[in-house]
This record gives structure tokens, C-alpha cells and sequence, in this order.
């Protein structure tokens, strides 16, 4: 929403080492900690936030009607506890620079393997928002979508007696459809609004499909597949746009 990085390559990745050696200052995490949203912060518009509050994005896990319209997404206060003993030094410095290596599947425990394939599905998983959300909707916050029977083997796991595509019947089809109608408003590190092209120029991530306002729904039904993808680029060292393949203006 308003506020953040709309263009891919405009702010420092948290994986940066000079800004990962920036939080030895706990006055510096104290910050981070500052411009959290807290949990079950609604208002009438976005404008009515605190300034600097992140992330600024609709929760999207209630638009009954009689729901709150404005409620924004915020960590999970089992998160918030992880940021709070992080900003008081109670955690371990045991960052060594570099993420550690990925295990190679075959040398899992077979017992952890099944568990290994969820895990790498959910780790690029958008998660919220969920309205219309990207992997799921909002049925997916709703405690009667899982199992009843509450135990170790399955928390958290789908109730069985639902019909095939309850957590997907609501969203676009395709995603990118609602994208165009989200500009400026959902999810801007997942599909930011301007892109890097190899030029180094910026441009529209959807010119050719929704400048055309009265078609936009029809272009991107028709053109999505054309669209690119934000890689990175191994010569320039930045995220650029990659295998966009439409060129004309969608008529």
C-alpha cells in the first residue's frame, strides 16, 4: 500500500551483511520493532495508520459483511514474542554470514522426508492476505476448515469432508487478473507494481495488458502466460525482468 516499495531493486534486501551488522544495535531492532502493526489494528482507510507501519496490507481474513473492512495483516503474536526477545538481546548470535547449505533430499531421514516436501512448498508460500489471497482465501483463517479432531497427527490439517477447491473456489482466475485491479495495494514485494528491465530502465510490470483499461480483465485472461518474471542477473547484480515475450499493445 502506500508507503512501500512498489519497483523490484529499490531497497536492501534483510539478507544484506552490512544491514544484517547494522542490528548489533539494539536501538536499530528496537526500531524495526516500533513499525510492526499490531495484531487486530482496523481503520476506516489506510490513511488513518500510523506512519511507517508495516506490513501495510489488508489481513483479508473477514470480509463478511458486519467484519471489519480495514483490518490489516500483522505477525502472529507467537512472532511478536520471537521480535520482542530478539530486540532485548535473548537469542543466540549465531549468524555466520551465509544461510547454511540445504540438505539434499536423498540424505533426509525417510521418517522428515514427507514433511521436508511440505516445508519447501509452505517456505514460498504469500500466505496473507487472504482476500482474495494468492495460495488460498480467507476460509483458510477459519478454524472449520481443519480437521475436528484435535492431536498430533492433525493439527493444522484440512478437514477431509470438505469438497475439492473450498480453499481456492473465490480467487482470480487467473491471479494475475486481480493483480491488475490491486495495483498499488496487495502484496508489492511478491508483484511489484514497476520493474527493472535490462536497460536499467523502469517500466509498468503489466504495459501492454491494462493500459487499456476498458479490455484489462480480457488482455491479462488472454496475455498472462506472456508476461515476465523478475530473476536476478548475474552480470548487473540486480533483479531485472526476464522472458517477457508480449510486445504489441493487447487490442
Amino acid at each position: 500500500m502506500h508507503g512501500v516499495a512498489h519497483a523490484n531493486g529499490t531497497v536492501r534486501p534483510l539478507s544484506d551483511a552490512a544491514r544484517i551488522a547494522e542490528f548489533d544495535d539494539p536501538a536499530k531492532r528496537a526500531a524495526v520493532q516500533a513499525r510492526l502493526t499490531a495484531p487486530s489494528t482496523s481503520a476506516d482507510g489506510p490513511e488513518q495508520l500510523p506512519a511507517r507501519t508495516m506490513p501495510r496490507l489488508f489481513s483479508g481474513a473477514n470480509p463478511e459483511p458486519g467484519g471489519p473492512t480495514w483490518t490489516y495483516l500483522a505477525l502472529t503474536r507467537y512472532q511478536l514474542a520471537h521480535i520482542d526477545n530478539w530486540v532485548h538481546g535473548n537469542f543466540d548470535a549465531d549468524w555466520t554470514g551465509s544461510p547454511p547449505a540445504p540438505v539434499p533430499f536423498d540424505q533426509i531421514p525417510v521418517a522428515r522426508q514427507a514433511w521436508a516436501l511440505c516445508e519447501a512448498a509452505l517456505e514460498n508460500c504469500v500466505g496473507g492476505s487472504f482476500y482474495p489471497g494468492i495460495e488460498g482465501t480467507y476460509d483458510i483463517a477459519r478454524i472449520e476448515t481443519y480437521h475436528p479432531d484435535i492431536n498430533l497427527r492433525t493439527e493444522f490439517r484440512i478437514n477431509p469432508s470438505h469438497p475439492a477447491g473450498l480453499l481456492t473456489e473465490k480467487m482470480a482466475l487467473p491471479w494475475q487478473a486481480d493483480f491488475a485491479d490491486c495495483s498499488n495495494f496487495w502484496w508489492p514485494s511478491q508483484r511489484p507494481d514497476d520493474v527493472t528491465l535490462k536497460t536499467g530502465e523502469k517500466a509498468r510490470w503489466d504495459r501492454g495488458v491494462t493500459d487499456l483499461a476498458s479490455n484489462r480483465h480480457l488482455n491479462m485472461v488472454n496475455s498472462w502466460s506472456e508476461l515476465g518474471f523478475v530473476v536476478f542477473d548475474k552480470d548487473t547484480g540486480k533483479f531485472i525482468e526476464d522472458e517477457r515475450t508480449l510486445e504489441a499493445k493487447v487490442a
